[in-house]
């Protein structure tokens, strides 16, 4: 301890921000505005465009909602794991646990597990947050399938054995693993293992590579 290092903290903390990250963010709402004001003047819309300009049209006008409503009185949603938080709140206002209307149905079909890929929109809050609304519906219901219609059985088995191991294998209670059946009969003849995994060291030699033998191989000793 010093006074000089309290000194020096003192400063350091009343510092101004640096010249670029003042302009960033005094520049950003203003660049943000622009880019509005000219995809009106050219009449354009991109994609988060559409999403969006109905999201504020549903919370501002409840007229173009009960127009909606009135033409369609079923979603179904596939492939639910890549949808966004944004579209999922204009959905459950049309059709889902905020929509209230007896005659409205909301049918989602997703994977969580598909939804940590962020590259592809997913959004594995929004998942949740549909299937707990849902299961928490008076009508609400949460069905799971039990058949993997495209695997063959000994990579079905495979991928059971492995994840069944753990009892949160994705980290996450609300995404638990359940083992499924396969719809393809086993084949006659198989050709080895359908799965098997090499844990490759840290270590290595740098003359020689990597140790192949002490390469760890998993095998799940179940043929295909």
């Amino acid at each position: 301890e010093h006074a000089y290092f309290d000194f020096l903290d003192r400063h350091l903390s009343g510092a101004p921000a640096p010249l670029t990250t003042q302009f960033i963010v005094q520049a950003y709402p203003l660049i943000q505005q622009k880019i509005v004001d000219e995809k009106r003047e050219q009449s354009v819309f991109g994609f988060d465009d559409l999403i969006l300009n109905v999201s504020t049209a549903l919370k501002q006008n409840e007229g173009f909602a009960q127009s909606v409503k009135s033409r369609y009185q079923v979603a179904l949603i596939d492939e639910f794991q890549d949808t966004d938080k944004a579209q999922y709140q204009i959905f459950s206002h049309l059709f889902g646990p905020a929509a209230n209307a007896e005659a409205s149905r909301l049918v989602l079909i997703g994977d969580p597990k598909q939804a940590i890929y962020a590259f592809r929109g997913g959004d594995i809050a929004t998942y949740l947050k549909a299937k707990a609304e849902v299961a928490a519906h008076p009508r609400g219901h949460v069905f799971t399938m039990d058949t993997n219609w495209r695997s063959s059985p000994a990579m079905v088995a495979a991928v059971n054995k492995i994840f069944y191991q753990s009892a949160n294998p994705f980290m996450a209670a609300a995404i638990p693993f359940l083992p499924v059946k396969a719809a393809k009969p086993m084949p006659e003849q198989t050709w080895g293992a359908a799965l098997r995994i090499a844990q490759v060291p840290v270590e290595s030699d740098e003359k020689n590579g990597l140790n192949k033998e002490a390469i760890k191989v998993i095998d799940t000793g179940i043929s295909y």
